[in-house]
């Protein structure tokens, strides 16, 4: 939740103000989610995206409650009605128990500037791996990465598999 930007969030079918969006519905026993560049309000390679998304949901034995098209829709629909211009939205769906929601939000961002094209950045590597590496779920390791970065100055770190890939 600390990652959201917008003032909105797209709340299963219903867009609410983002003060009013509670904690637990960004944090469930499982979450799954994709993070979509938007580039003049419109958002990139969405197919793929939701073509993994869907691989997640099968890897992870978990339904998606919308079929693509819906989300597809819906994410548009968020996009408009935030006025993103550029920018990131994340598409989460955590599961609670019996139940699903979904969010569809503005994510915090940052892409390099030209000049660290030209002169690099820094990074470090870091022994950490997703259970199933095929699948994007939100687990702890997303905090200790985050506090990895900071606590070294970085601007991004490598994750090393435990086959040291």
């Amino acid at each position: 939740m600390n990652d959201c930007i917008s003032k909105s969030v797209l709340f299963n079918d219903t867009i609410i103000a983002f003060d009013k969006a509670q904690e637990t519905y960004f944090t469930g026993e499982m979450n799954i989610y994709e993070a979509i560049r938007i580039i003049d309000g419109c958002a990139l390679f969405v197919e793929d995206h939701l073509a993994r998304l869907q691989q997640s949901a099968q890897l992870l034995k978990v339904n998606l409650p919308y079929t693509i098209a819906e989300i597809a829709s819906k994410i548009e629909a968020f996009i408009k009605h935030e006025s993103i211009v550029i920018g990131n939205c994340k598409i989460l769906f955590s599961y609670h128990a019996s139940q699903s929601t979904f969010l569809v939000y503005q994510l915090q961002h940052s892409y390099p500037t030209l000049e660290m094209y030209r002169n690099g950045v820094t990074t470090k590597t870091i022994a950490i791996e997703r259970e199933n590496r095929n699948a994007k779920n939100i687990q702890s390791f997303h905090g200790i990465a985050q506090s990895f970065i900071k606590e070294n100055n970085l601007y991004e770190a490598l994750l090393v598999d435990n086959d040291s890939n």
